[in-house]
């Protein structure tokens, strides 16, 4: 495997083919259970790493010649994380990530209580249950749900303005429409709120007054923003929700941050209300293909990938400690390992995600 960065001669991690196709980009962010575009219909079996492959895996991942990147770079990851999820939509649009029909799926089959995961169970007395979706990008998550759960109000949030866009004009034209309360752009690293809040079709920003009582001019100011005094964030936008969702969020969070993003998670749920989480497990094939590369670790087990995003591979019971000490309690937590070989070449690629349910703690 190519070094993913070259040094010129200032030191600096100069990156190539920064317009890399979407190919190559899905083989980066891979996040579902298909590989990528060249591994179509691989054939999938479970599988549970050796002692052997661990050892294996542990002297790669703590090689002396698998060094750190320089503070300047460092810093400048961390601080462009959002920039870069923003040039990460304009080149790749919403044609990126597939709808992830698979989440039901996944939750119900592994591990997790059926009675768990039953959301409809969640209603309230007027049959409908609020739903937050935090780092939704173009709403691959979001989609399929509403559609198997019509009675779920979504309120979707990202760090990039670029997706949420994306998102709202799918919105428009998908058979949800009315389902999605709110949209809006919320940096958790930075904010302890979102910074910008809209219904979808109008656009809300600031902190004036409260939005609920201009939704029934939704459709007439389709074309519309409006103006900082029309519209408020109000806390009824982002808090005392019944499902939260990260979905490979945590791994693009700085890790000195996910302490304080996970805080600020709780703080969306009511009491007794449920996180849903799926990131990146540690000694995931693409992390171990990290480790043999040049100038792209910033931390133990943190990297920055091509195109400046980051990913971070978590160990369950650190992560399980983390959430339980920030107000949630688990209630299924587990390592999916699957191990995928493309039929035509033979060639194999073991995957590895934590998978996981948290429930908030009165």
């Amino acid at each position: 495997m190519p070094s993913t960065f070259t040094d010129n001669e200032h030191g600096k991690p100069k990156l190539r083919n920064w317009k890399h196709n979407q190919v190559h980009d899905q083989h980066l962010h891979d996040q579902s259970p298909r590989p990528d575009l060249r591994w179509v219909f691989p054939a999938v079996r479970e599988i549970e790493f050796t002692k052997e492959q661990l050892a294996e895996y542990d002297a790669l991942l703590n090689d002396e010649c698998n060094q750190k990147l320089k503070d300047f770079w460092q810093k400048k990851y961390r601080q462009d994380q959002g920039k870069n999820w923003e040039l990460f939509y304009k080149r790749n649009e919403t044609n990126f990530f597939k709808d992830r029909t698979w989440l039901t799926r996944e939750f119900a089959h592994n591990g997790c209580d059926a009675d768990m995961f039953d959301l409809q169970s969640l209603s309230k007395t007027d049959g409908t249950w609020k739903f937050i979706d935090i780092g939704c990008g173009v709403g691959n998550a979001v989609f399929p749900l509403l559609k198997l759960y019509p009675n779920c109000r979504a309120y979707e949030y990202d760090v990039s303005r670029r997706a949420i866009n994306f998102l709202e004009e799918r919105y428009r034209t998908d058979s949800v429409l009315g389902r999605i309360v709110r949209v809006g752009v919320w940096d958790l690293i930075k904010h302890e709120h979102p910074q910008e809040i809209w219904s979808p079709k109008v656009k809300i920003e600031g902190h004036a007054h409260e939005g609920h009582a201009h939704e029934g001019h939704a459709h007439e100011a389709e074309a519309m923003d409006v103006t900082v005094t029309d519209l408020a964030i109000s806390t009824d936008d982002y808090r005392n929700m019944d499902v939260a969702m990260l979905m490979f969020v945590l791994s693009a969070i700085p890790i000195e941050n996910v302490q304080t993003v996970i805080g600020r998670v709780v703080k969306t749920l009511r009491v007794g209300g449920l996180l849903l989480f799926r990131d990146y497990g540690r000694y995931d094939e693409k992390e171990i293909r990290f480790a043999k590369r040049s100038q792209s670790k910033l931390d133990d087990h943190f990297y920055v990938r091509q195109d400046g995003t980051l990913a971070l591979y978590f160990d369950k019971d650190e992560l399980d400690q983390n959430m339980s000490a920030n107000g949630f309690e688990v209630v299924s937590s587990q390592y999916i390992t699957r191990q995928f070989t493309n039929r035509k070449t033979g060639q194999k690629l073991n995957r590895c995600w934590l998978q996981a349910i948290y429930r908030r703690k009165s």
